[in-house]
């Protein structure tokens, strides 16, 4: 079995996986980035990043995220990362389709709402990448090589790290080889 760490893995916390979140949802390692991880450098073959890259700021995010995952992953191991795509909620607001925003009418019945409180996820993103840039970000960081994703696929040979995979209609999948 490889090994996979699910960072910022919030509730979702699969069994053999290493789970890593800053709060504490009960998994074994609660611990923040910015401080560094607990683990030796090249220690796992995959890492899945699921709407969590967007709560740090872009300094964050290069400076010391996206280095921090790329040292604590073996070489030739990928990160898989989903975000919110901007472009999805554009196109879905320019569109009309206050649904595929997903803000629940009782928070915010009106469409503009609803794509305000979508972009700003209530107030919680930090940094709002595209695809495109954030493979910029990962190369900077440190990566050989990135490619835009479909949710099930996978540049890397350990098919497990597709199986967090959810929210395609709104989001994009990159991948990072180390």
């Amino acid at each position: 079995m490889p090994r996979m760490l699910n960072f910022g893995c919030g509730d979702v916390q699969p069994a053999g996986w290493v789970n890593v979140d800053m709060y504490d949802f009960g998994q074994a390692h609660v611990t923040d980035v910015l401080d560094g991880l607990p683990f030796d450098d090249d220690h796992f073959d995959g890492i899945f990043a699921n709407h969590v890259l967007h709560v740090f700021n872009w300094d964050e995010l290069g400076e010391s995220v996206l280095p921090e995952l790329c040292r604590v992953l073996r070489p030739g191991g990928v990160l898989r990362v989903i975000e919110m795509d901007p472009v999805k909620a554009f196109r879905a607001f320019e569109a009309g389709d206050a649904e595929a925003l997903v803000v629940p009418d009782e928070m915010e019945p009106t469409l503009d709402g609803k794509f305000c409180l979508y972009l700003t996820w209530y107030s919680t993103r930090q940094s709002i990448p595209t695809a495109p840039y954030l493979r910029k970000m990962m190369t900077l960081a440190g990566f050989s090589e990135t490619a835009a994703t479909e949710p099930g696929q996978t540049m890397s040979g350990t098919p497990e790290i597709t199986e967090l995979d959810d929210r395609a209609a709104e989001s994009f999948f990159v991948e990072a080889r180390k």
